[in-house]
């Protein structure tokens, strides 16, 4: 498992916003790679910091590696869970409200 050395803060919309580049090139993952991603708040002891976690398949169905800003749903108080499938999946189908709400804010 990749962690990243740094620390990204949240704006008050919880965006991040840093760019994440992780150490490897996508030529060398399985078309079935999965990436786990589990949010903490760091106020609270480590047991009871768990606020919530999504997972994303790195390869679309045509197999091209996803690409750009993504809206991940994220379920909160839950454990990373990188099965396929998965318990906590992080892509959903965008409909025209969402897009909508996304433009507002």
């Amino acid at each position: 498992m990749f962690e990243p050395n740094y620390f990204s803060p949240l704006k008050k919309n919880f965006e991040i916003n840093e760019k994440v580049v992780f150490p490897m090139r996508h030529c060398d993952l399985a078309m079935k790679s999965l990436m786990g991603i589990t949010i903490y708040d760091m106020r609270r002891p480590f047991e009871t910091s768990l606020v919530a976690s999504t997972t994303i398949d790195l390869f679309d169905e045509k197999l091209r590696l996803r690409q750009g800003t993504l809206n991940l749903f994220l379920w909160p108080a839950s454990q990373v869970d990188i099965n396929s499938p998965s318990t906590t999946p992080g892509l959903f189908k965008e409909n025209q409200s969402l897009t909508k709400i996304n433009t507002l804010l």
